[in-house]
Parts: C-alpha cells; structure tokens; sequence
C-alpha cells in the first residue's frame, strides 16, 4: 500500500530526533569533580611520601650488596637477612598506614580544603615516628609489625637496618673449610 509523503512525514513526528546531552566539564559524567578541585596537585602528596619508603628500602640492599664477599659467615648473613626484613616489613606497615591515611586525607581536603595541612602533618608523623624500643627485640618479633600497623615507619627500620649492616661487617670471622 503506498502511503503519501504526508502521511509520512505525520508518523516519523511521533518518535522525536536522538538528541545527545551537551558536554560536561567533569572527566566522567557519573563521577564529578569535588568542590574543591582548583588545586588537583596537592592531591598527590600521599603518592610522593609513599614513594620514599620504596627509596628506604632500597639503600639496605645497596649497603649489602656492596658488602658482600665471597667466603662469607653464617653470622653475617642472617644479619643481613635480618637487616633487609626489617626495613621492608616496617616499610609495608608504614605503606599501609600512609594509603589510609592518604584516602581520608585527600576525601576531605577535597570537601574542605583547610584539611589538607592536617592531612600532610599526620603523612609525615606515620613515616618517620615511631615506638623506638620496638626494633630493639629480635627478628622473631619483627613479624609483630603486621598487627600495629599505626606505629610502625620505614624510617625507624632503616635506621635499625643501618645498625645490622654495620654490625655485620665488624665482628665477621669467614670460615673456610
């Protein structure tokens, strides 16, 4: 049956055009932008301390590396065994307090921007303090830093590293058989 050009024109009215909506100015439309969002950069702050800790955990391996010799005694190695897993499991606990503390602060400075200082001072306190007389004990307690992860810094376990690295390569008696 033909139809005319009218008719036509009558029923293709009824479906109005696809109309698409204009372009947000957020990267994602489902996902907008907080309040504050004139200073994006001071959001990478918790990104930037946490990259030390990778640093801290680098400098025991170079000082070991660096110390090592081929005929070498037992004492020495467990300590530098012991020097390494002390700084990398402080510095695991430490990464974990800095990325909550790191979420908290970057959600609320982006609400109220005054947050953001209070957000680095707690950063820089969960990096570097710590409860000193900790690391005093052996190795066999260092597995302890799993359940306080609040007080535990890379710093501290570096340092601690520093002094077995060094105590090391004093008292190493090499025994050739």
């Amino acid at each position: 049956m033909l139809t005319s050009h009218s008719a036509l024109k009558s029923r293709l009215r009824l479906h109005p055009p696809i109309s698409f909506p204009p372009p947000s100015p957020s990267p994602s439309p489902s996902l907008p932008l907080p309040p504050n969002h004139s200073a994006p950069t001071t959001n990478f702050l918790p990104i930037i301390l946490s990259s030390i800790l990778s640093i801290f955990g680098l400098l025991p391996s170079i000082l070991i590396t660096s110390t090592l010799v081929a005929p070498s005694a037992l004492h020495t190695n467990f300590l530098h065994l012991a020097a390494d897993l002390s700084v990398r499991l402080s510095c695991l606990a430490s990464g974990f307090s800095s990325e909550v503390i790191g979420d908290a602060g970057v959600r609320g400075a982006a609400m109220q921007p005054k947050m953001f200082i209070g957000m680095a001072l707690v950063l820089i306190f969960a990096e570097i303090l710590d409860e000193f007389f900790f690391f005093r004990f052996s190795i066999a307690f260092s597995f302890f830093v799993l359940f306080s992860l609040w007080r535990v810094s890379g710093l501290y376990g570096l340092i601690i590293a520093l002094l077995m690295i060094t105590q090391a390569t004093v008292g190493a008696t090499h025994y050739n058989p």
